[in-house]
């Protein structure tokens, strides 16, 4: 019969056996065991793969904001401030997706009303605006028949166009809806979970998976503030030679010329064919007396050295800087990226490069039995993080308050 003290003892933590250890045979099995659910689930979701990549990208920016919202104001709270983000977000998109789409069907209309009108005025043999004698004789004298098949495969044309246009432009729009969606859903688990999703890692393991949740962290911030650091530069220097040159509206082209070298490698050149063709349409409103080609072409000429050299020497070296690669990587993984034909993958691929770098090393480093990071300590606030918050092993605080963790360091076993 057991004494009531031997009851007792045998409740204490220091009773509590230690959990055996797997041998090396059976950390390889798992090792394989884990790469091949990963691969499961990354052709599981590769449809989608987009839209959550957009959705993780809208989440993590927003998030940045709610949280310099709620530490400037502290009244405001983390939930209700997302809300009326998204709230705000929704409205706007709305608002842009009605009047683009009504400007879109006029000018659909209109182009097909004008098409419609040049071949009844064909086949009447009256003059058409913006077709020369030559052609418009051509066609008539080829007979009504011909000339309406003419019109029809003209018509046949544009509306096909104009379908791929608005099918291509209504799946974008509906996968920026959906992303903002999940975007959403992923910051409203951070506000209302208790328990982060990585909770399940032993205590002895938290400042490691911690340092490397806080590691990218910073190294998706610091793609991001690099992009709008490049833009902004480029944007700046391209609204200089604008006005200079009296390209018109240069403000709006600037910034879309800034907005479009995004877009690794061929973002400069995408912006500069955008302004060739405005400068070539409208000329220039301060120099007078020369021809819109000529015009546009100088404009060509000047544009494209300052969008290439500003990508090669601006950008590469901060997004480098940002995303602790080297430039050469990140030259050659934004041509992987583009070589995928999605100009959203081509504009992650170099955070997702520098993202698999950090998780390998803390792989590696457990593979071979090491400790991952070693003497590297918590740092100051990780834990506000985006996914430091998302896949806090260990949260102990409310997100509302946006309290501060101080630096700790927390044994780690070797192997």
């Amino acid at each position: 019969m057991t004494s009531p003290d031997n009851d007792i003892m045998t409740t204490l933590p220091d009773a509590v056996e230690e959990t055996p250890q797997w041998n090396v045979a059976l950390r390889m099995f798992g090792l394989a065991l884990l790469v091949a659910i990963g691969a499961f689930f990354a052709l599981l979701f590769a449809p989608v793969i987009e839209t959550v990549l957009l959705a993780f990208v809208f989440a993590f920016i927003f998030h940045a904001v709610v949280r310099l919202a709620v530490r400037r104001y502290h009244r405001l709270q983390y939930g209700v401030t997302t809300v009326t983000l998204y709230l705000a977000v929704a409205i706007l998109f709305l608002m842009a997706i009605v009047s683009f789409g009504s400007d879109l069907l006029e000018n659909g209309k209109s182009v097909i009303e004008s098409v419609q009108g040049a071949a009844s005025a064909i086949n009447s043999g009256s003059p058409v605006s913006g077709i020369s004698d030559d052609i418009t004789d051509a066609l008539q004298s080829a007979g009504i028949p011909d000339a309406a098949q003419v019109t029809t495969s003209i018509l046949q044309s544009i509306v096909s166009r104009l379908s791929w246009g608005l099918s291509s432009l209504v799946g974008f729009v509906g996968m920026v809806g959906i992303a903002l969606i999940f975007a959403f859903m992923l910051q409203m688990a951070i506000y209302s979970r208790k328990q982060g999703a990585l909770s399940w890692v032993p205590p002895s393991y938290v400042r490691e998976v911690t340092v490397m949740m806080s590691k990218l962290d910073n190294t998706w911030a610091g793609y991001l503030i690099a992009g709008v650091a490049f833009a902004s530069v480029l944007a700046l220097l391209s609204l200089i030679q604008y006005e200079l040159m009296g390209v018109p509206y240069a403000l709006v082209l600037a910034i879309l010329t800034g907005f479009l070298t995004l877009i690794p490698s061929i973002g400069g050149l995408l912006a500069s064919v955008v302004v060739f063709f405005a400068c070539l349409t409208l000329g220039s409103t301060v120099i007078t007396g020369i021809d819109n080609a000529a015009f546009a072409l100088l404009v060509l000429l000047i544009n494209v050295p300052i969008t290439q050299g500003t990508y090669y020497f601006v950008g590469l070296p901060l997004t480098g800087r940002g995303v602790h690669l080297p430039i050469a990587i990140v030259f050659i993984g934004s041509l992987a990226g583009l070589s995928t034909g999605s100009l959203l993958i081509a504009w992650l691929t170099v955070p997702m490069i520098a993202t698999m770098r950090i998780f390998s090393s803390y792989l590696l480093a457990k593979v071979s039995g090491r400790t991952a990071f070693p003497g590297e300590e918590i740092p100051v606030g990780a834990e506000n993080g985006f996914l430091s918050r998302m896949f806090s092993p260990s949260p102990d605080t409310d997100v509302e308050g946006i309290p501060e963790h101080t630096p700790q360091t927390i044994e780690q076993p070797a192997g």
